[in-house]
């Protein structure tokens, strides 16, 4: 008799769970339906640009875990779809036929937007329990290679036609980004920049283009991050959110102390508030227009020093500095690369400038030059006719200190410059392209728990800098000579 009821109640759970699954399934399959977005998402949605117009590029700059990502695969499905809801006032596409949706890396991207929009990826019965109705799915293509990823998906759109939406990730590179023209694109996280790049000429091929980005700023306060929070641009509009922002965690007592105690104290804000980590990012977070000046002539009682930063495979880069010392304004106003050039060519184009302006060079050019002759780097410029400095560069020294004794922190001479800069006191001219290409990737990154300046691309801000922290040894115009120069030993020319 046991048995028999054992029996009969072990199939009144069965059913009980088919029922509870079943119940499970039409709930995720009206996702979008149910969804009711959060203030902050709303006004995401609702977005305008500087001049009031709807927003073609949309930022979400948010703390982890606020609901970012729900939010834009909710806008992504109205839009491949064409089922807006009531009150939506953002931009509308009239007839979409490409989409694309970017993660990091094709794992993120399958467990992150594809989990969003079409449902667990892990579970095949769970196609349609995404944002997007398993009514409005009409095929998958599988990613070669990557279990459980789509490369692409077709969608039903309300007026008849299907949208192409496309996976694609960052780490893929730029070339798979080129060429593609869509009517959306929902990048989860920021995009490399070179990418984003690519993004930006999908958009100008097709003008009534929607780009949606969700993001946590773990890279610092990178070009594209300080751009947006600096200077939007017409078309553009960003939105900040944080836990606070979030019910889900701000209304859930010790929710907020739980998982801020999980984090190092110096990610809590960026965790948290959607802030970029202080020591991370761009060195130069300033404007270009803040520091850019048209060229003027240089008055002849203005002292002039240069700096240069040796190179061979990377470029030889010299900065032409000039010092307004009654107004302690440092100018630059040219610069130099060149790449695998003879010292003859090199000290050609530095004595254009003026053969007699004092040369700032680091500690490497007292080794060998770089195409293997046994005169140092510094003394092969120097038997060219260059106005070599008698040592190499150190920072200033401290009050009562020798000379030679400030080191060669980089440190120092960055705060410098960016002080300078931020009170007006560093000016670059106009003509020097080749410092604001720098300056815009010049930053710094996380590594071991410390931050570092990434040395990459930073040869004429190398240089600036030797210039800046030397302006103790710049000179108004002499006759110089170099012969007579090493003849006499003088200093300081």
């Amino acid at each position: 008799m046991s048995a028999v009821l054992e029996e009969e109640n072990n199939e009144q759970l069965e059913e009980l769970i088919q029922l509870v699954q079943a119940y499970n399934k039409k709930i995720g399959e009206t996702r979008i339906q149910d969804y009711q977005p959060y203030e902050f998402q709303w006004k995401f949605h609702n977005l305008r640009d500087i001049n009031g117009a709807p927003a073609k590029q949309k930022f979400l700059q948010a703390g982890n875990q606020t609901g970012k990502t729900t939010g834009a695969a909710a806008e992504f499905t109205w839009h491949v779809t064409g089922d807006y809801p009531v009150g939506y006032t953002g931009d509308k596409l009239e007839n979409p036929r490409a989409a694309q949706v970017s993660g990091v890396t094709n794992e993120t991207t399958r467990d992150i937007c594809q989990a969003e929009l079409f449902g667990d990826p892990e579970d095949p019965n769970a196609l349609g329990t995404g944002m997007i109705p398993k009514e409005n799915i009409l095929e998958t293509y599988r990613k070669p290679g990557i279990v459980n990823a789509f490369d692409s998906v077709q969608v039903r759109h309300k007026g008849g036609h299907m949208v192409t939406v496309k996976f694609r990730a960052y780490e893929a590179g730029p070339k798979k980004f080129m060429g593609h023209r869509n009517d959306v694109v929902w990048c989860d996280e920021e995009p490399p920049a070179d990418i984003w790049s690519q993004i930006n000429r999908s958009q100008i091929a097709k003008p009534d283009s929607v780009v949606l980005c969700t993001f946590t700023p773990e890279e610092g306060m990178t070009t594209l991050v300080n751009q947006i929070n600096e200077e939007l641009q017409p078309g553009q509009g960003l939105v900040h959110a944080a836990w606070d922002d979030a019910p889900h965690i701000a209304d859930v007592p010790g929710r907020r102390e739980y998982l801020l105690s999980l984090f190092s104290p110096h990610e809590r804000d960026m965790r948290s508030k959607g802030i970029p980590m202080v020591g991370t990012g761009l060195i130069f977070p300033i404007k270009d227009e803040d520091i850019m000046v048209e060229p003027f002539e240089i008055p002849a009682h203005w002292k002039r020093i240069n700096g240069l930063d040796f190179g061979w495979v990377h470029p030889f880069a010299t900065a032409f500095a000039a010092w307004d010392e009654q107004n302690d304004i440092v100018y630059m106003y040219a610069e130099y690369t060149a790449i695998q050039t003879l010292p003859p060519v090199i000290a050609s184009a530095i004595k254009a400038k003026g053969a007699w302006i004092p040369c700032m060079w680091p500690h490497d050019g007292m080794s060998a030059d770089d195409k293997g002759r046994d005169r140092s780097k510094r003394r092969t410029l120097e038997d060219e006719g260059v106005n070599m400095h008698e040592s190499w560069f150190t920072n200033p020294p401290a009050p009562e200190q020798k000379e030679g004794s400030g080191g060669n922190s980089v440190e120092i001479g960055l705060l410098e410059m960016l002080t300078r800069m931020e009170t007006g006191r560093l000016k670059i001219f106009s003509t020097c392209r080749e410092f604001f290409k720098e300056k815009a990737q010049y930053h710094r990154k996380m590594k071991g728990g410390k931050t570092e300046v990434v040395k990459l691309n930073d040869d004429v801000i190398s240089a600036l800098r030797y210039a800046v922290m030397s302006l103790r040894h710049a000179r108004t115009e002499v006759i110089f000579v170099p012969e007579m120069k090493r003849r006499v030993g003088a200093r300081n020319w």
